[in-house]
């Protein structure tokens, strides 16, 4: 047959000739062979791609997409970016930015530019470095991400030093180094400094007083003022010390000692002497006591009450009179017997109490259970320690002296007598988690450093690097639990030990029992061999957990098969040379059968080979396998020419076919040629007969089938056997009387011989329902037992098909309570399929009523006696109406099923009545909530009616125990049995949802505040404190600074104090006390924890006492210790002049000057001025007794007018000068001129001493006002 016409054939429409297509590998019936969205002409024609590969330059991007994508972005896929030659189709890198296109078709970015985000870093760069290439500056630190790898900050951490404060901040704000979380190395994170002390980050002594900042929030001084206590002398000095000389006993002997002072007092020894004064005056700022015994003499001499109750006498010559160690001094401090050396009865004598630090008037000196004498023997015997020194938890307070003398939190005596724990180490188990964390937070065994036994100790290591061990703590695992995440891992075989923070890394994720999200178990993925970090382990994009848990495969029409399970080591688990991912996603074959459709072919040979469909045995649906069409060929056939295969198959409906294989003589000689072009020759074809057929020339009907052996012919049946088909019947008999076919055993497909039906049956031959009853002859034969012949076995009205496949009919439903068209199916040999007196056909036809159930409505009344006994309805549950159902008033409450309100009370009969004791009665169920009067749980979910019907988003007729309707991570059975509102995802209404109270944090969903310390617990979390445990700890308070530090009278006096508290603070009083009242102050807030207060009117020459109170939101209270301040006076001492003796001096005679000088303070000096006519001359008056001064004016020159002032000056540095006026000094020889001279000298010195003492009298009651 000729075939030139059929070379330039374009089947596809693809723009390629056929024979073009078979040249080059592409398939000429599919215009894009290689299914990348561009057909194969344009492939080749216009962007010159590879038709036979859909992703042409490899780069992740089909060709169509990657087209696509360049032209979404304004860029010509032909084009070459880079300028390396290439054109983007065929380039995988088009803008040579080390990223393939694919993977920035993935990112975002943009493939036509190596920069997308204009940051300065190639976006492949940006991926390697871990930043993102779209953003310039990824972690949002306000410096872009190239700056950051210059500066050597991390790109992606917006806090590189950890120090709370942004690189950003620290670069272009602050000034502050990004790279050290601690610029100035004082011991204070620069956010510390900025926003806690607001000191200088850049200057690690703010105050420039020697000491860093660190230290001084260390030693509780202020970093912002050189003298934080304002005693005139620097924090460094009080702290380092300077060295004094002093004697400390009656021998007078010197020695030599450095001393410190409390640069946070004043007067750190408290006896009224600033330590400045002592520092000047070369005192010891320490002690008190000049002969160092702690006592003053006087005291020692007429005795003293050492405890307030016993009156004892020590010796004063004796530094310790019970020779017990301690000073008398000491003693009496502490409240000891001077005269007898065990006050308390301890064993322990008070010096040597003293000297170890324990209380000697208590036999147990800290509380914690454990006797002093008994502390010390275990410190000193059993653990060989000296106890004098021995201070395990370094908090300064020596073991015998601390009740918690590894500060875990636990009392010594509990920890030795209870818990068997180690007084002497915070965590007996080193498992970075204290003894006390351990026994009341987290449960776990405190002399057990892994009490899960998951390789993890129990606690946090501060370097596992170092130590070796790793903790729960780090990880984030629960030490109670060894696998925390339930993946079947022990949590320490999916971590391991690094050497920088966090110190360690995952193999897989603890926390997570999936870690790549495969849908298989991290442990599981190990007994499987697969990776428990990489979803698809063999890389077929079928991941892990599809091909071990099954997936299904949707054919393009969305039919689905499956579930198929795949080798998730193996990416072509058929070996039939497809991946699984392929045969799932594009071809839709079996991946665990090489040959899909069951034709002989592989999968793969049929797609890359062959062309033929791996999912149709019969690709062009001939009649012929692909497989035989390809290796196997029927010779022995009967061939029709061109005109009978135009014209069809004869009207014979089941052609027998039959297969060959080919010869494989004639296999090897047939030209391939042959099987293109001429196949369509041979796809229909009848092999009736292999044989020669002989009959008797003499004997027209060789078998006796009542045929001519040429009508055999002609109709194709065999002449030398009389029943052709096998079916009972004579090839004659079925031609001419049945008219049936000959050639076919069951003429009528009923399953039925022809003979059968003919001969036993009495049924059609050529009828498969002989009886019209829609069941085949052989259904009613078979599997019915019906008679074919009746289309009505049973009787009862009702074909038996309509009996078998049911018949559409109105009949009560009980459970949605109304009709409903329902396709009923009975008993086709059973009239009365139910037993319950009624014909199925009249219960279907006429009564409606359900024939398979005797009580159709569902009332515990039958069928018949509803219809028949008591006139009720049998298609409804409740005749009257009343919300009872008609078989329970019959039977049980023997009301009359016809009656609503049998007892006139104006209610249904079913609201008095509550079968299921559901809370529901029964008119209720039925009317309201269309629930079950006889079962209290209608839907069978767990939940009462009643307390479904409470709620909207809950139906007592639907199974929703499991449904969260509120979306609050609880069920609605969690719900009922929390006792929270399924309608309400916040029952208590306290910002958190009630799952997240009950699963996650604990917490109670009915109470807003858990702990009851006044803080709800959304609250709690967002301060991050402990919803859990009541808020007892006091806010924390620090005095800033109180300016001015030594004020005046008439100056205000500002109090700034930081109070510091997880929770809010609710009120900052400032207590202050005039040296007669007590007066309180709300203290004014300047931010969250910043306070000021200020005080007027403050008494002179007085010191003053202020008390810090605070109180958080949890209603606890802390305060300061009293502070001293003490005001000074503003006015200077009064002068009063008392005589000025004698009043008219000769020449050579002295003059007394007696003065009274007054002060509210105590008057330091008083100077006696006096101008003798040449000069002024200065003398310091004595002090006689009281407030009275006076002072002598010695060798009075004659003839000469003295003049007299005095000079005044208090404590506080106020001076005051008076006028005293003068008096004149007679010569001796002039004597009777003197004496006149003198008397008026005398009457004036008196008149102006008069004056002076009216005014100083007035100045003093008005000072006094």
């Amino acid at each position: 047959e000729p075939t030139g016409a059929q070379m330039n054939l374009d089947t596809d429409m693809d723009g390629l000739p056929d024979d073009f297509e078979e040249t080059i590998g592409t398939d000429p019936d599919n215009a894009d062979t290689d299914e990348d969205g561009i057909p194969d002409g344009i492939e080749i024609q216009e962007y010159k791609t590879d038709p036979l590969d859909n992703d042409t330059d490899d780069d992740g991007l089909i060709d169509g997409v990657e087209r696509d994508f360049f032209e979404a972005l304004g860029l010509d896929p032909r084009s070459d970016i880079d300028g390396d030659g290439m054109p983007c189709l065929f380039d995988e890198d088009s803008d040579n930015d080390f990223l393939l296109d694919g993977e920035e078709y993935l990112l975002g970015s943009n493939p036509g530019i190596r920069d997308s985000d204009g940051d300065g870093i190639i976006d492949g760069f940006e991926l390697t470095n871990g930043t993102n290439p779209v953003k310039c500056d990824t972690d949002k630190d306000k410096i872009p991400d190239l700056e950051e790898l210059y500066m050597n900050l991390d790109p992606t951490d917006n806090d590189t030093d950890d120090d709370k404060l942004l690189d950003g901040e620290e670069v272009y704000y602050y000034r502050t180094d990004p790279l050290n979380n601690d610029t100035d190395q004082d011991g204070l994170t620069d956010y510390a400094e900025i926003y806690l002390y607001n000191t200088d980050p850049l200057n690690n002594d703010t105050d420039g007083d020697g000491l860093s900042d660190g230290e001084e929030i260390g030693f509780a001084t202020s970093p912002l003022n050189e003298d934080s206590d304002g005693d005139n002398l620097s924090d460094y000095l009080e702290i380092n010390g300077w060295t004094i000389f002093f004697t400390n006993d009656s021998s007078g002997t010197i020695r030599q000692l450095k001393v410190t002072s409390d640069p946070t007092k004043k007067d750190t020894d408290g006896d009224k002497v600033n330590d400045g004064i002592e520092y000047i005056n070369g005192s010891n700022p320490l002690i008190n006591d000049t002969d160092s015994d702690g006592l003053t003499d006087y005291t020692e001499i007429n005795g003293f009450y050492y405890d307030g109750i016993h009156f004892v006498k020590t010796d004063p010559a004796r530094w310790d009179t019970d020779e017990d160690g301690l000073s008398d001094g000491e003693e009496k401090d502490a409240n000891t017997n001077p005269i007898n050396g065990d006050t308390d009865g301890d064993h322990l004598k008070d010096g040597f109490e003293n000297s170890i630090g324990t209380l000697p008037t208590d036999p147990d000196s800290d509380d914690d259970g454990i006797c002093d004498g008994d502390e010390y023997d275990y410190l000193s015997n059993v653990r060989g320690l000296d106890p004098n020194v021995t201070d395990s938890d370094g908090d300064g307070t020596k073991d015998i002296l601390d009740s918690d003398s590894d500060n875990d939190g636990l009392l010594d005596g509990d920890e030795l007598q209870t818990y068997f724990t180690d007084p002497l180490n915070a965590d007996t188990d080193q498992d970075g988690a204290s003894d006390k964390l351990e026994i009341f937070n987290l449960g776990t065994d405190p002399l057990n450093p892994d009490t899960d036994g998951d390789g993890l100790v129990d606690g946090t290591i501060g370097n596992p690097w170092i130590t070796g061990k790793l903790g729960e703590g780090n990880v984030g695992t629960s030490p109670l639990t060894n696998d925390t995440d339930g993946d079947a891992l022990l949590d320490g075989w999916e971590v391991t030990i690094t050497n920088t923070p966090p110190f360690f890394s995952k193999i897989t994720d603890p926390l997570d029992p999936d870690s790549d999200d495969d849908g298989l178990l991290d442990g599981h993925e190990y007994q499987l061999g697969t990776d428990p970090n990489w979803f698809d382990t063999d890389n077929d994009n079928i991941g892990d957990g599809y091909e071990v848990n099954g997936f299904n495969i949707t054919y393009p029409d969305s039919t689905v098969i499956g579930p198929f399970y795949t080798d998730p080591l193996r990416n072509d688990t058929d070996c039939d040379g497809l991946s699984d991912g392929k045969e799932q996603l594009i071809y839709y074959t079996s991946p665990i059968s090489p040959d899909t459709d069951g034709d002989g072919l592989r999968d793969k040979d049929e797609v890359d080979m062959y062309g033929t469909s791996p999912l149709d045995p019969d690709t062009d649906n001939d009649g012929l396998t692909d497989y035989e069409e390809i290796f196997h060929w029927n010779w022995d056939v009967i061939r029709k020419s061109d005109e009978e295969l135009e014209a069809g198959a004869p009207g014979y409906p089941n052609e027998t076919r039959e297969q060959e294989t080919l010869p494989p003589s004639e296999k090897a000689t047939m030209p391939l040629s042959y099987f293109t072009y001429y196949v369509a020759r041979f796809m229909w074809r009848i092999t009736a007969f292999r044989c020669d057929y002989y009959t008797d020339p003499l004997d027209p009907d060789t078998d006796d089938d009542n045929l001519l052996d040429g009508q055999e012919k002609e109709l194709a049946t065999n002449p030398l056997n009389n029943d052709t088909d096998y079916d009972g019947l004579l090839d004659g008999d079925e031609y001419l009387i049945y008219h049936t076919d000959p050639r076919i055993s069951d003429s009528d497909k009923d399953k039925l011989l022809d003979g059968e039906e003919v001969n036993i049956y009495s049924t059609d031959p050529l009828d498969m329902d002989t009886d019209d009853d829609e069941l085949t002859d052989y259904e009613e034969i078979r599997y019915w037992g019906t008679n074919p012949c009746d289309n009505d076995t049973d009787k009862d009205n009702l074909l038996d098909g309509q009996e078998v496949k049911g018949i559409l009919a109105w009949i009560y439903n009980r459970t949605l309570g109304r009709f409903v068209l329902t396709n009923v199916t009975t008993d086709p040999l059973d009239n009365d399929t139910d037993d319950d007196g009624l014909l199925d056909g009249i219960e279907v036809l006429i009564c409606r009523t359900n024939p398979f159930s005797q009580d159709t409505d569902g009332d515990e009344l039958g069928d018949w006696d509803e219809i028949f006994v008591y006139n009720t309805n049998a298609t409804y549950f409740d005749t009257d109406y009343d919300g009872l159902l008609d078989g329970i008033e019959v039977n049980i409450t023997k009301t009359n099923p016809l009656i609503r309100d049998e007892d006139g009370d104006g209610l249904p009969d079913g609201k008095m009545f509550d079968n299921d004791n559901d809370t529901l009665c029964d008119y209720d169920e039925i009317y309201l909530y269309g629930t079950n009067v006889m079962y209290p749980d209608t839907d069978g979910d767990g939940m009462l009616d009643g307390w479904e019907s409470l709620y909207n988003s809950t139906n007592p007729r639907i199974q929703d125990a499991a449904c969260d309707p509120d979306q609050d991570e609880l069920t609605n059975i969690e719900e009922l049995v929390y006792g929270t509102n399924p309608d309400n995802n916040d029952t208590d209404g306290d910002g958190l949802t009630d799952g997240y109270e009950v699963k996650i944090i604990g917490t109670s969903p009915l109470d807003q505040d858990t702990d009851r310390d006044h803080m709800s617990d959304h609250e709690e979390l967002e301060r991050g404190t402990d919803p859990l445990v009541k808020d007892t700890d006091p806010p924390d308070i620090f005095v800033v600074s109180i300016t001015p530090e030594e004020p005046k009278g008439n100056e205000s006096l500002t109090i700034h104090v930081k109070v510091i508290d997880p929770a809010p603070i609710l009120n900052v009083v400032l207590g202050f006390y005039d040296g007669v009242d007590w007066t309180n102050i709300t203290m004014r807030g300047i931010n969250e924890t910043d306070y000021i207060a200020e005080l007027d009117g403050l008494p002179l020459a007085q010191t003053v006492k202020i008390v810090i109170y605070a109180q958080d939101k949890a209603l606890n209270w802390n305060y300061t210790d009293e502070i001293d301040i003490y005001v000074r006076d503003i006015y200077g001492p009064t002068i009063q002049l008392v005589s000025l003796t004698p009043i008219s001096p000769f020449e050579g005679e002295n003059v007394t000057v007696t003065v009274i000088v007054e002060d509210l303070v105590d008057v330091v000096d008083v100077i006696l001025s006096y101008y003798d006519g040449e000069s002024w001359y200065n003398i310091t008056m004595d002090r006689e007794n009281g407030n009275q001064y006076s002072a002598i004016i010695t060798d009075l020159r004659g003839r000469t007018y003295y003049k007299i002032m005095v000079y005044a000056r208090d404590s506080d540095g106020n001076w005051n000068v008076e006028n005293l006026g003068g008096f004149y000094v007679q010569e001796r020889e002039e004597k009777p001129v003197m004496d006149m001279l003198s008397l008026l000298i005398g009457i004036s010195i008196g008149i102006i001493g008069a004056m002076v003492i009216f005014i100083t009298v007035i100045e003093r009651k008005r000072r006094r006002k």
